[in-house]
Order: C-alpha cells, then structure tokens, then sequence
C-alpha cells in the first residue's frame, strides 16, 4: 500500500511548532491527568517571583533563591520569599524540605526559621517589608506546624482554632477538644510544642515531629473553604476554621536559615475528607491472633469524649462516655489486656470497666504514666473471650468523679499461650 505524503509549506511549519512548543510550556508543570500540578518543575522558577527585603521584586543579586541540581536552594541570607504567580483555593499542598547547616544575623544563633504562607493577597512586603499579607504554615525548629496571622491586625486576615487555654497569654497550643479562640495577629502552636522552646539553634523539643537537620520533612497544607490543616511527616499537627481569606498566591519564605525544597505539589480538591476519624470499623486478628485494638478503629460515644487525631487517642471521659470496638476473636481463650495510654499524675488513679459482649472482663485504675503527653504500654491483667465477633467496650467506673479519666491511645489482645 502506498503512502501518501502531505506536503507543508514553510509558515504552516512555524505556526505548528509554535504551537507544539507552547503546548507543552503550558503543560511542563503538570502531572499526567492534569491532576497534582507541580509548582517546581524541578528546573527553574518557572511560575514564581521572587521578592527581597532589601531589593524587591525579581532582582536578587545575592542569589537567596536558586534552583540547584533539581532542589531550591534559599540561603536565608536576606528576608524575602518566592510567591506563586498563580492564586489558588480548594487544595493539597505537599512540600518536601530539609534544613541546611548555615545561619544567618539577624538570626545566626536563633532557631532555623522559614514558612509557607498561604492565601496571600495584597502587595508584595506589605508585612514587615518582606511579605504579602497571609496565613503562615511555620516551618521552625520546634514549632513546623504552628499557625500564624500574617496580617494586617484587621479581621480580613484572621483564623479560629480549638486550644488548650484560650485565656493564656500569647500564643496558644492548639488542642482538638479544647476552646475555640479566635486571632487576627499572634500564633497557634502545634499541638505538642515544647513549654521549654527557645529561639536557639539546633532546637529539639521532646515530641518534635520534625526530623533533624539534613533530612527531609514532608508539610502538607490542606486548604479547603475556610478550613485549613497542617500535617508533618504524615502527622496532623494543626488545625484552623474560619480562615479569612481563604485562596492566594502562595509564598516560600527566606528568613535567616539555609533550607532545601525538593517538591512542591498542589492538588485541587473538590471535597476533603480527613483521613483521620472515628468510624468504627471490624478489627480483625492478625497471624498470632493478637488484637489491635487502636483508637482509630474504636467509636467514641457520650457528650464529651473526643477522638483526638493529633494524639491518635480518646480523651475526655466523663462516667457517661465510652470508647467501643467490634473484633473478630479468633478462638476462645485467654487473652492478656496490654493498655497505651497517658495521664497527669494528678488525675491517675481512677477506676476503669472493660466489658466483651456485655459482659464485665476486667476492671482496674489507671496507672500514672509522668504527664499528658507521655505514653505508656502496659500488661493491665487478663480476659477471657468468646471465639466470633465481640462488642468490646472500654469505660470508667460509674464512681467516675472528675472528668478526663485518661487519654487512650490502644488496648491490645495477646492470645495466652
């Protein structure tokens, strides 16, 4: 069979190469699908600006901003940020970074400090002379995750948030179960920030969810309608509702510290579902019929208790509330209770029911463990079971006096041999 050829003229030419070039320009920061856009393309600083303090807008004789072998590299060597060209809403945002060695005055003996400010309007280094007005995801040596308003003080850029005290002065530790409290100005730590951090270099607090300097962390920011939530190498470490303004140009900061991005990924989304919740699912047992009964599985049920994603933990019990799971014992038997749960030494002490199919199996008081944030695992005693599917239940004593009787992380049933 033969072919027949089709014969182009020298400016159809031009005009489909052109084309073809911007086609794929257009496209050259996208990922199959146009689904997860890359907003580094791994190369350049295509669809970024820069912005410095000390220079404005696109002229960084410095070279704070570069891009080197497929990372961005900010030297923190003057204050500024790269901001998106674009303005974006309803997303997930996923950033890959790591802190470099370096430092630099004013903060050379200060924590490394950097961030992700998100819904940024108005006009470049309106705040501080550096940044637009926005929503700060911090990036900080013992506090990645908290909140902060980087605003004008009025209440066009303003965040609620759930916390531990809403009445302390400064800033506030967020907390699930917590008080609502409401700021145009100020910060929302995350939800474990040490009450020891100083703005030292080299800062670790005891429950840092960041890794130390020189590995890579990844931040997903999920902003969606006035909501945003921040998570730290797959961790939830903060949350916010209420969100003003809620879409902008994004903006990566420099502020004094040498950082590494290697991703920076933008998702639209068109619903968010946490993918953290209460829903109580079927436990099955695993090869040597063990029984992992984790507070993610478990359903909590009364008026105050709380599943409190941050912690992966029940907390909040009061004599009316219970945690419940449904788990398919493998045979019936014996089966010793291994308990992970935390609570102040003040508050230890009270006593606790556990029931299998409505049944009373074990009853005890809850050991102390040194404070709130320290877990421990224990042997609590032992169970017998029914073989099938059991409606296990976890609940205070109706003595129960005082509220907040501890935070359960798991219970775990471990077939006696």
């Amino acid at each position: 069979m033969m072919t027949k050829l089709i014969s182009l003229n020298k400016p159809f030419l031009v005009f489909l190469l052109i084309s073809l070039f911007f086609a794929c320009s257009s496209n050259e920061n996208k990922t199959e699908g146009n689904e997860t856009i890359r907003l580094f393309n791994g190369k350049n600083l295509d669809g970024w600006y820069k912005y410095l303090k000390s220079t404005g807008r696109d002229n960084d004789p410095k070279n704070v901003f570069t891009v080197v072998k497929g990372e961005i590299f900010i030297t923190g060597e003057d204050y500024g940020c790269i901001t998106t060209n674009e303005e974006y809403e309803n997303y997930r945002l996923v950033v890959d970074y790591k802190w470099g060695e370096k430092t630099y005055a004013p903060r050379v003996d200060r924590a490394r400090d950097n961030g992700v400010l998100i819904h940024s309007q108005g006009e470049d280094g309106a705040f501080s002379g550096s940044w637009m007005y926005s929503i700060e995801c911090q990036i900080i040596e013992g506090g990645t995750g908290d909140f902060l308003v980087v605003g004008d003080g009025s209440d066009a850029y303003a965040l609620t948030a759930m916390v531990a005290n809403p009445d302390k002065e400064g800033a506030k530790l967020y907390q699930s179960g917590g008080r609502p409290v409401t700021l145009n100005r100020g910060r929302i730590d995350w939800f474990a920030r040490s009450p020891a951090w100083k703005d030292t270099v080299d800062f670790r607090g005891k429950h840092d969810i960041e890794k130390p300097v020189g590995e890579w962390n990844t931040m997903e920011v999920v902003a969606f309608g006035d909501k945003v939530d921040i998570f730290l190498n797959g961790k939830l470490v903060n949350q916010a509702f209420d969100v003003r303004p809620s879409k902008g140009r994004i903006q990566i900061q420099a502020e004094g510290a040498e950082m590494y991005v290697r991703k920076v990924e933008l998702t639209p989304i068109t619903a968010y579902d946490p993918p953290y919740s209460n829903r109580p699912e079927l436990v099955k047992p695993a090869a040597d019929g063990r029984l992992l009964l984790n507070a993610q599985k478990g359903l909590g049920v009364g008026p105050k208790i709380k599943y409190m994603p941050e912690w992966d933990a029940f907390g909040w019990f009061t004599e009316a509330d219970h945690v419940q799971w449904e788990a398919e014992v493998p045979s019936a038997g014996m089966y010793d209770v291994i308990m992970e749960w935390s609570v102040s030494d003040d508050s230890a002490g009270n006593p606790y029911l556990l029931e299998a199919n409505g049944k009373e199996a074990l009853k005890g008081t809850v050991g102390k463990t040194g404070s709130w944030e320290d877990f421990k695992t224990e042997k609590i005693g032992t169970v017998t079971l029914e073989k099938g599917k059991q409606h296990i239940l976890f609940k205070p004593d109706p003595s129960l006096e005082k509220a907040g009787m501890l935070d359960l992380r798991s219970l775990e049933l471990t077939p006696v041999k």
